[in-house]
């Protein structure tokens, strides 16, 4: 995972080769855990960055982690990140990836090739 210093380089060298473009480096949130990182993204969904970033806030205070996040209902998601919008979808598959990453990854999120690999086709 590329952290904050990584990120700031790769824009520069980006902007000195498309000056056009200098400076479009985006506000996003970077998560230091790739779980949080992993449903940041997946909340973001059709979601402006302002409700993705509350809905975030909102979930990551209640679990910041799959077990913790498979010990919430789904109800309890659904009022977590109303504010990203597709609440529904987005809850249900919250609570899905969560179980499979605890079932299938020792609740890692997978990251080589090999790891990668053994991921379902239904993803």
């Amino acid at each position: 995972m590329k952290n904050s210093n990584d990120i700031d380089y790769i824009y520069e060298k980006l902007s000195s080769l498309y000056p056009n473009y200098a400076n479009k480096k985006p506000k996003a949130k970077i998560y230091s855990k790739a779980y949080t990182s992993l449903i940041g993204v997946m909340l973001s969904a059709q979601s402006q960055d302002k409700r993705t970033a509350i809905a975030c806030r909102q979930l990551f205070s209640l679990a910041n982690t799959p077990e913790d996040m498979l010990k919430l209902t789904q109800e309890e998601v659904i009022e977590a990140i109303r504010p990203a919008g597709l609440f529904n979808a987005k809850s249900k598959n919250i609570l899905a990836t969560s179980k499979m990453l605890l079932e299938e990854f020792n609740g890692r999120v997978p990251h080589t090739q090999k790891e990668l690999m053994t991921l379902p086709r239904r993803i």
